[in-house]
């Protein structure tokens, strides 16, 4: 009798330890999804904002081409558009060459808006904007064209912002313009803008 008793017991303490291993188990997996999903939203911010950008120009689902992306920089009045192209097309020269223009527009166009200079170019950091730059420029070595734009966005950011100087360098920025430099010596657009990053990096880096 005594050991049929201990293996019920030995049974219902069995069952208890399942179900409280059982109602943790699903506890941790719940906040693990939880955890999961917002990382999962705060990284797809930007790419959802160019997702709604390439639905609205092309009217469906459809991605857009580089011709139609090109286009809707043009237009682009958001900072986050424009980091989101970039996201969504990082193989192509031109998409990124314009973004990292349109970013210098962008920035700059709220001088006498709400938002300062400052702002503008915080959101562009905050958002992985600098990090997209200096692998558009790693990515693009030999584009003139977006060496040049890439510099000259560098250039601007690295003029005021401390944060700015040291999130382009967190990000080895200062190695992308040395390439760029050593890359394109004989362009005089790309050295001027290259040099006065490096100025900016080097000197007000304090």
């Amino acid at each position: 009798k005594n050991e049929k008793e201990a293996d019920a017991a030995i049974k219902i303490s069995s069952k208890k330890s399942s179900s409280s291993f059982g109602r943790l188990f699903r506890k941790s997996r719940r906040a693990s999804n939880s955890t999961k999903t917002a990382r999962k939203y705060q990284d797809n911010t930007v790419s959802s904002t160019a997702t709604s950008t390439n639905t609205a120009a092309s009217g469906s689902n459809v991605r857009m081409t580089d011709k139609q992306a090109l286009d809707a920089l043009l237009s682009a009045e958001r900072i986050e558009e424009v980091v989101g192209m970039m996201m969504e097309y990082p193989l192509s020269a031109a998409v990124q060459g314009r973004a990292c223009h349109r970013l210098i527009d962008l920035s700059h166009s709220s001088r006498h808006a709400e938002d300062s200079d400052e702002q503008q170019e915080s959101l562009v950091r905050d958002i992985g904007g600098v990090r997209l730059i200096v692998a558009a420029m790693r990515n693009f070595a030999d584009s003139e064209y977006v060496q040049k734009c890439a510099c000259w966005v560098l250039y601007s950011f690295s003029y005021k912002s401390q944060l700015n100087r040291h999130e382009i360098i967190s990000v080895s920025g200062i190695n992308a313009i040395m390439a760029s430099i050593k890359g394109h010596e004989n362009n005089e657009n790309i050295l001027v803008s290259a040099f006065g990053a490096l100025q900016n990096l080097a000197y007000r880096n304090d």
